[in-house]
């Protein structure tokens, strides 16, 4: 019997690919470590933060605030006076006005994993899987995705939905209700908290597998090139790899990361 490999993919995955194959292969072929900006540390610790509040309501327990706090400082990492403060005002204004209405969590940053190499149009040893994590399902089956960023709906966005669809009907055998992506927008004060509701339609669950499709196929004839055409391939705009890329440029560049990101 022939031996089979197993090949983890994600929708963010392709995004990246998408995006700049070139990128792709330098984290995730090379896995070169990429810079982190201090928005994304934001987001990752605002995301730790309100998964710890998520899973003290699925057990019955309103965890003290300054716990959440803590839990946002520890993922954080370096002290900062003013993100601090908006991860204080998002916190307490999400657990007053958002979370009543969101209902009792089932789910809570729980991963997901779907075989899809059935799918693909010809045979292979390797095992294509997809997976991703859902934020949180409520038991009255509403799914609920963060993003803390300005309220942008992109198309990689709907195929994000999608994804996390599929992950809950593979999990639970069953769809949810209502889905919505919550929008944590971290520059506006007073901050300012929205629910968009997804709005997934048959054609963009036919695109999704074929954009993971397309991705498999990608990977197999391991193809690589840098997207030049993009505006985002600058070293001034790819905060990322934009050194790796145009060391020509290195001195002209400061990434923007903070103390406790990892370079």
């Amino acid at each position: 019997m022939a031996k089979e490999w197993f090949k983890f993919i994600s929708i963010s995955q392709e995004g990246s690919f998408r995006d700049c194959p070139y990128r792709y292969y330098l984290e995730r072929i090379l896995k070169i470590p990429r810079v982190t900006t201090v928005q994304q540390s934001f987001g990752s610790a605002m995301h730790a933060a309100l998964a710890l509040f998520n899973r003290g309501l699925r057990s019955g327990t309103v965890l003290p605030f300054d716990l959440l706090v803590w839990e946002w400082q520890k993922t954080f990492g370096a002290p900062n006076d003013y993100w601090e403060y908006r991860a204080r005002r998002i916190l307490a204004h999400y657990i007053a006005d958002v979370a009543p209405h969101l209902g009792k969590p089932l789910l809570v940053e729980e991963q997901f994993y779907i075989d899809i190499t059935d799918r693909l149009p010809y045979k292979s040893r390797v095992r294509y899987i997809l997976t991703g994590i859902i934020d949180l399902l409520t038991e009255d089956m509403a799914l609920a995705d963060y993003k803390v960023v300005k309220k942008i709906r992109t198309i990689q966005d709907v195929m994000q939905e999608v994804c996390y669809l599929e992950g809950v009907r593979r999990m639970l055998k069953i769809a949810p209700d209502t889905a919505c992506r919550i929008h944590i927008i971290r520059e506006s004060d007073p901050v300012e908290i929205v629910r968009d509701w997804m709005q997934v339609q048959e054609k963009d669950i036919d695109e999704f597998w074929d954009r993971m499709i397309g991705f498999v196929g990608h990977l197999r004839r391991r193809v690589f090139m840098k997207n030049t055409q993009s505006r985002w391939c600058h070293p001034r705009w790819c905060p990322h790899y934009g050194t790796v890329c145009h060391p020509e440029s290195i001195e002209e560049v400061t990434p923007t990361c903070h103390a406790g990101a990892s370079v």
